[in-house]
């Protein structure tokens, strides 16, 4: 994935949400999209395109540079789900038990997938599939061409949780207390943990190891080739949202309980706990030597990884449950006030 790419919630296979570059905080608004509805899915981006999908069902194509839509397409029903990119396809479902794939250029829809429950869980594109949960209880893998349902797993309880990938497998949570890997190809079950507690929370795997937060307030560290928690850390609330893994061994998260943690990825140690006074459920980003991140009642935030020190803040007066896109051209985010801010980074 190239510089100007972020195709994908939380960036990459691996759902690190960490970029590479620079950021020189506080940040500098670049402009603001108004979608008159609120905005809970994560945008991505592509080239000279962000895309971001509102709650009454329209995905957009905005320029990147001038936040003015390409083009706009309505899929009739609520988006929770961020969409991926993949063969010049954008791939993400609805609320209405439905799957779709859209020319990446046009907003043209190519094709869709009925299946059994809401898709709010974001999918992933690997190696022409497609991966995805559903609230009827399944994970399903689909070819990314046509949309045919090549195996689908049975969790035991929604999939809410959005996959991540690594070595041929594939890593998802359940609404049942559970996490899993499965085999990229044909689905089969290769170990199953028990964490407990509700998993909402989208795992991110580095150097072997899998970070995946619960309802039940912890977060826990699995080995990605046996499921064996290797440790946990205990919050104070549920976690809803999904960590985010710097390059020096850092783990970022929040908690509902209204603090925003950062530990250490050998251990679990709590290198950092930061009152911030609102639940996070948004994703952080890791980005050069800080960390951004939203909470619930609307505040973005950008923090020191080292030193904890709040160097940026900026109030929203809108619930956030959209998490942070980057690239070269800037950073982005939405909100439920139906604004998609973007800001640059340099």
């Amino acid at each position: 994935m190239s510089r100007n790419e972020w195709t994908l919630f939380k960036g990459n296979l691996l759902r690190q949400s960490r970029w590479e570059g620079k950021c020189y905080l506080p940040l500098t608004p670049l402009w603001r999209f108004k979608g008159g509805y609120p905005i809970r899915s994560s945008p991505i981006v592509a080239g000279d395109k962000v895309f971001t999908c509102l709650w009454n069902g329209e995905v957009v194509a905005l320029d990147i540079t001038s936040g003015q839509p390409i083009w706009r397409t309505d899929l009739l029903g609520p988006i929770f789900s961020t969409p991926c990119l993949g063969e010049g396809k954008l791939f993400l479902g609805t609320a209405l038990k439905a799957f779709y794939a859209l020319a990446e250029n046009s907003g043209e829809v190519l094709w869709s997938l009925n299946v059994g429950g809401p898709v709010d869980s974001s999918p992933l594109y690997m190696n022409g599939k497609v991966y995805f949960g559903s609230d009827d209880k399944y994970l399903y893998c689909v070819s990314a061409d046509k949309g045919n349902v090549l195996w689908r797993f049975f969790a035991g309880m929604w999939v809410f949780s959005s996959p991540a990938a690594a070595e041929g497998k594939i890593f998802f949570g359940a609404q049942n207390g559970f996490f899993y890997a499965v085999s990229g190809d044909k689905g089969k079950l290769i170990w199953q943990t028990r964490i407990g507690g509700l998993i909402r929370s989208t795992p991110a795997i580095d150097k072997g190891k899998v970070f995946v937060g619960s309802s039940n307030g912890r977060l826990f560290c699995l080995d990605a080739s046996t499921g064996e928690i290797l440790w946990s850390v205990r919050t104070y609330d549920a976690i809803e949202s999904s960590p985010a893994v710097s390059n020096d061994d850092r783990i970022f998260f929040g908690s509902d309980d209204g603090y925003f943690y950062c530990v250490e990825a050998s251990s679990g140690r709590i290198l950092l706990r930061l009152k911030v006074g609102s639940p996070i459920r948004s994703t952080p980003l890791v980005i050069g030597q800080s960390v951004l991140f939203a909470t619930l009642n609307g505040t973005f935030y950008g923090v020191d990884i080292y030193s904890g020190e709040v160097k940026w803040e900026m109030k929203t007066e809108s619930e956030v449950h959209s998490s942070f896109a980057v690239s070269q051209q800037g950073i982005f985010i939405g909100a439920d006030n139906g604004l998609l801010y973007a800001f640059s980074h340099s």
